[in-house]
Order: structure tokens, then sequence, then C-alpha cells
């Protein structure tokens, strides 16, 4: 082998991305490499023109990586990244693109922030390099996150993606590091370049910005009591609903908004018309992704979506009918994962709150003994928090029907 395939092979994995102290090891390794070829290649020049040709390569390399631009950012477990700015903590929460999200001890989930519009798409490490907002706007984006589990499938360094973010840029990433230590527990580490898209925007981003705003414009309405203002804005979110895909995440989540200022509006039956919607949709969602929730729907939409449902039922004195909604609601709190304190939290305020409906609903249906079995797991599920106390249905004194 001569001194030209030992740099193209450590080049390679320069290029990848790794830590600066890797890099010291990989030049110290490199002038090895070269000593011991001068050691049988005198014909060659002898150690000083080959060190010459290390130095180049090396330097040569070092030039490449710096145009690339990368921003880097260190993201502790729970915590999240916005791409634009690189901030991790202090983010706008309204901006953020990326979740470290920790699911369970040994289960975590670099993905989408909840409830936001980044997405993810597959991007090759042999073309990292060359990718430019060209290439990144013509592949093909989904919400799902990408896995990580202990005894399984791994991020690893070098892995490399894509990203269209909440703000409708673009950005190649690559991971630089998956590690752990006591103060920031699992960690990534991630370094991207971001492309910034300037000029129209797509369809589909038009709607899902004026669907924002009339939900934003909306909520004001109602909470200075300008009633008629609020009907009339929402009378317009039907046809732009319409214009997004069936069972397309933002559809879904604005369906369930619109049911929601409804409510506020204390218009049940038109609550009801769009959650039931919302409902369908998360079932077509859950078929095409074989059931896996993080590939169709984040739990806490789902569980909302279910919990309102019943609620609608409720407001309009039909409890029978709510029944079953509430009992969803719970279910799917049951099955969502508890990565860390923060997880563990939102899993049982949704649970307890959703059993103290489903307790009541069933005592005005006559359900007396179903009822108080209810009440004694809310009971149950309140030892989950650190703080029962600090928890409203926590503190009920009288768990009986």
């Amino acid at each position: 082998m001569n001194n030209k395939y030992y740099l193209n092979y450590f080049s390679i994995y320069y290029q990848r991305g790794v830590s600066d102290i890797t890099r010291l090891v990989l030049f110290g390794l490199i002038v090895f490499i070269a000593f011991l070829h001068y050691q049988f290649s005198k014909q060659n020049g002898g150690y000083r023109a080959v060190l010459e040709k290390v130095k180049e390569d090396v330097l040569e390399l070092t030039m490449t990586s710096g145009n690339l631009n990368l921003m880097s950012a260190s993201i502790p477990q729970t915590f999240t990244l916005d791409l634009e700015t690189g901030k991790v903590k202090g983010a706008d929460m309204s901006k953020v693109d990326l979740w470290w999200q920790a699911r369970t001890k040994s289960n975590r989930c670099l993905c989408p922030y909840y409830g936001s519009k980044t997405r993810i798409a597959d991007l090759s490490a042999d073309i990292f390099n060359q990718a430019d907002l060209h290439i990144l706007k013509n592949l093909e984006y989904t919400d799902a996150g990408l896995e990580h589990h202990d005894d399984g499938v791994k991020l690893r360094s070098g892995l490399t993606f894509a990203v269209k973010t909440t703000e409708g840029n673009y950005a190649k990433v690559r991971i630089a590091k998956v590690g752990y230590d006591a103060k920031n527990k699992n960690y990534v580490v991630l370094e991207w370049q971001l492309f910034t898209v300037t000029g129209s925007v797509t369809d589909d981003e038009s709607i899902i910005r004026e669907l924002h705003h009339i939900d934003k414009e909306t909520r004001e309405f109602i909470r200075t009591r300008q009633r008629g203002q609020a009907v009339e804005l929402l009378a317009r979110t039907p046809e732009l609903i319409s214009k997004l895909p069936e069972a397309n995440i933002e559809r879904i989540q604005a369906l369930y908004n619109t049911g929601r200022l409804y409510w506020s509006l204390q218009d049940y039956d038109a609550q009801a018309k769009y959650l039931t919607q919302a409902a369908e949709e998360i079932s077509i969602r859950k078929a095409r992704a074989g059931g896996q929730r993080s590939s169709y729907v984040n739990w806490q939409l789902e569980q909302s979506t279910y919990q309102f449902l019943g609620i609608s039922f409720r407001d309009r004195g039909r409890h029978k009918e709510s029944i079953p909604w509430f009992e969803k609601a719970v279910e799917i709190g049951k099955s969502a994962n508890e990565g860390d304190h923060n997880a563990v939290a939102s899993k049982y305020l949704a649970i307890t709150g959703d059993l103290h409906f489903l307790a009541i609903a069933l005592c005005a249906n006559g359900e007396k003994e179903r009822s108080d079995s209810v009440f004694r797991k809310i009971k149950e599920a309140c030892r989950n928090f650190r703080n029962p106390e600090s928890v409203h249905v926590c503190n009920l004194k009288n768990y009986r029907c």
C-alpha cells in the first residue's frame, strides 16, 4: 500500500465528523504510518518528503471541513434545539425544531418537537458535504423521529439526516457524538449547516400559517368576550382545513384546535363535529403507520382529542356517550412512555384527570360501583407524583360517587 491509500482511508473518518481529541489521535496515526513507510521507501524521498505530503493533505482536509461552516450544539436528555439560533436552553419554544426525548430509561428519540412543523428526511453520508438547498428541498420529509434504544437500534456518530425546520428553512445535520455523563445524562452532539429559504412558501405552508393566525386571533376574541368576531373568524377554518391532505398531522392539529375553540364558545355540537373528524383521521394515520405512535401522532394530541370528545358529550348531558371516550383517553395516557420526571408528571396528570372525568360520568350514568372503582384508581395513580399534594385531583377528599 502507498502513502496516498492511508491518507485517503483516514480522511474518510475525518470528514464524517469526529471529536477534536480523535482528530489529534488521527494525525498522530498518519504521521506514524508515514514513518513506517519511510523505513521501507527511502527511494521516495525520505521522511521529510512524506511528512510534507501529510501536512498538505491534512491542511486540505481541514479547509474542506471548515468550508461547510457547521454550527454545533450538545443537547442533554429532554432538552430541545432551535437550528436557526443554535439555542438549547432559553429557546423560543414556538421556533424549536428538535427534541432529544427520553421515553424510558433505555429508549430515547431525536424527534421533531411536539406540535412543531419540523420534519426529518434521510440524507446519505456520502453526499453530506455536497448537499445544498436544492438537494435538501427535494427529499421526502416525515414527522417520524430517529429512535435510540440501549438494547437495539442506536444513533451513532457520523449518522446524517436532513431537517425542514419549524420556520421553513432546511438543514443538513450530522451526529457528532452520543454520550453520557453525570451532569447531562444521555446527551447527543449535533453539527449542522443551515440553508435559509427566501421567497414564496408552498400552498400547505401558507394554509398552516393562516390557520395559526386564525387560532391566535380567535383566542384573543374569546378572551375579550367578542363572541361574534370569534365565530366569524372560525367560519373560515373548514375551507382551509379541507385543502390539507387527509390525515396530515397539521390537519389533525387544526381540527383539534378548532374543536377546542368551539368548546370555549360553548358550541358543543360544532366541538363534537371537529373532534370526531380529528379522531377519525388519527385512526387513519395509525393504520398507515402500523400502530406505532411515534410514527403517526404525539400521544398527548391523541389523548386530548379523546378527552375533549368525552367532554363534548358530558356538557350536553349525554354521559353514557362520554364514557367510551374518557376510557380511550385513559388508555392512551397509560401507554405513554416515562423518560424522566417531566414525562412522568405529564403522563399521570393526563391519567388522573381522565380518570376523574370518567368517574364522574359513570356516577352521572348511575354506575355507582364502577365509579367508586375508578375513584380508587385515581388515588393509586397519584402515588406516581413526587408532590401529589400539588395536584388538584389528588387533593380530593371524597373518592366516592
